[in-house]
């Protein structure tokens, strides 16, 4: 009974059960520990996930008046790098809006966004998706 529930785990890592070697149990428990482990997460609209290794990916959506830059704080602050952020303008029936991420920091960036024909006034829904350790 017992040599078929370690068989089990073995075989639910994706390993074949090999009666020679004898590190594939613990082979497979490390293997699905890592799946299950995904770290860190919360998997909200503005949410934010911590992968094993450190890598953290944030994303949200906010408004911004055209024209004008809108501070937008993360869900969760890098601990040492943001690399990137990267927007889009979250009014898919719009094509006339752009945003853009600038001044990029630890804690968040600001959101400017504009419109192509040079207007402003109007409040900008952007989509916004930050990668950083």
């Amino acid at each position: 009974m017992v040599t078929e529930e370690l068989r089990a785990i073995v075989a639910a890592a994706g390993l074949t059960p090999d009666h020679t070697n004898v590190t594939q149990l613990l082979a497979a428990l490390q293997k699905l520990e890592v799946v299950g482990n995904i770290g860190q997460k919360s998997l909200t609209a503005t949410g934010y996930i911590l992968l094993p290794g450190g890598l953290i990916v944030q994303w949200g959506r906010n408004r911004s008046t055209a024209g004008a830059a809108t501070p937008v704080v993360f869900p969760t602050a890098f601990p040492n790098q943001a690399f990137i952020v990267v927007t889009s303008h979250g009014n898919v029936s719009s094509v006339d809006n752009n945003a853009i991420g600038i001044n990029l920091t630890l804690t968040g960036f600001d959101l400017w966004v504009f419109r192509t024909d040079g207007t402003s006034g109007d409040s900008i829904a952007a989509d916004w998706i930050a990668i950083g350790i």
